[in-house]
C-alpha cells in the first residue's frame, strides 16, 4: 500500500475542485477539441495527457449545447460574454481587443512588440 496523507488519500490523489462558469466550460471544450482535431496538442510527459483527459472528460458531460443546432451561435455568445472588453496580447493572435459585438480586432501593442 502507498503512503497516505493526513486526509486519508493516497499521496497525490487528494481531490481539488475547479469552478468554471458554463460559458468557460463551453469555450474550453471547444478549445481542447480544436487542438485535438488539428493534432496541435504537444505534451512533455504522459501524465499531462492523462490529467488533461480526465479534465476534458468532465467537460464532456456538461455542455448540452453540443447537440443544439445553434451550437456556433451559442459558442460565439459565450466567447463574447467572457472576453468583452479584453485588450492584450494573446499567443497566436498578437495584441488584440474584443469589441462589444464580440469581434476580435488587432490593436497596436503599447510596448511596441
Amino acid at each position: 500500500m502507498g503512503k497516505h496523507n493526513s486526509y486519508g488519500y493516497a499521496d497525490g490523489d487528494d481531490p481539488h475542485t475547479i469552478t468554471l462558469t458554463h460559458d468557460e466550460v463551453l469555450i474550453l471544450f471547444e478549445f481542447f477539441e480544436r487542438l485535438e482535431e488539428r493534432n496541435e496538442l504537444r505534451f512533455a510527459h504522459p501524465a499531462e495527457w492523462s490529467a488533461l483527459g480526465r479534465f476534458t472528460g468532465q467537460l464532456d458531460s456538461i455542455p448540452w449545447e453540443l447537440f443544439d443546432s445553434k451550437y456556433e451561435a451559442l459558442l460565439a455568445a459565450a466567447r463574447t460574454r467572457r472576453a468583452q472588453g479584453f485588450e492584450g496580447h494573446v499567443p497566436g493572435l498578437g495584441h488584440v481587443a474584443v469589441l462589444e459585438d464580440g469581434s476580435v480586432v488587432e490593436t497596436p501593442d503599447p510596448d511596441g512588440g
